[in-house]
Parts: structure tokens; sequence; C-alpha cells
């Protein structure tokens, strides 16, 4: 390089990579509900309200997964057999955890207290049928 040039390529790499890699995965998976949420809710699911954007609580939802991306972009940094396995069972719990607490915040059903909280996920966990994997 020539006095007075300057190496645009190492300049972006040291200051915006890392802030690409963690913004990178962010819009994937919330584009991706989004648009299957769009398809569902005016085809599958269609009501008499016509055409719907969005269901009711859908934030919970997309609270979840927003975490879930950004926990599972700093966990699997490194990626080992052991990171994807906590990655794999810790966004489950999250998923769970959050989607539970927005029915115990929206519904009318439990009690808003921590007996109430417990309620609704214990309700979210337990099943009186035994799950059905296509046996």
């Amino acid at each position: 390089m020539g006095c007075g040039s300057v190496d645009y390529h190492s300049y972006i790499d040291e200051n915006y990579s890392s802030r690409i890699e963690f913004f990178t995965p962010w819009p994937v998976p919330i584009l991706a509900t989004f648009i299957s949420d769009l398809v569902l809710n005016n085809t599958l699911y269609k009501s008499a309200q016509g055409f719907q954007w969005f269901y009711d609580g859908f934030y919970w939802q997309y609270l979840a997964y927003a975490i879930i991306v950004f926990w599972g972009a700093s966990i699997l940094k490194n990626v080992k057999v052991q990171n994807v396995i906590v990655g794999a069972l810790g966004s489950s719990l999250i998923f769970f955890l959050v989607s539970n607490f927005g029915v115990f915040a929206m519904s009318s059903t439990y009690t808003k207290d921590f007996a109430g909280l417990m309620t609704c996920m214990t309700a979210g966990f337990h099943s009186s049928k035994p799950p059905s994997w296509g046996i």
C-alpha cells in the first residue's frame, strides 16, 4: 500500500464483522414465522373477520424466538456437541417458559399470583394423553 492509502477491507473486518455476525441470524426465524403465520391465518385458520396480519398474543411467540436467536448466537460461537445440546434444550425451555408466561399473562383462567403461574406452567407441560409420535 502506498502512502495515505487505507485498507478498507481490514477496517470493515475489524470494526463490523462481529456486529454483522451477531445480527445476521435475527431476521430469518422472525420473517419465516411471520410469513407462515400470515399464510396459515388467512388460509387454514381463515375467519369471518377477513384478512388477519397477526393473532392475539403473537408477540409472546416472536419474543421467544428473538430471545432464542440472541441466546443461540452467543452460545454457538464455538460449535461443539455440548453447546449444540445445551442450545437445543435451552431454546426449547426458553420457548416453553415465554409462551406459557404469555398464556398466564393474557388469560383470565389463572389467578395472577405465583400459584396461578405454576398452575399455568404445569398445564402447559402436562397432557392427559400420551404423546402421539405417528405410531
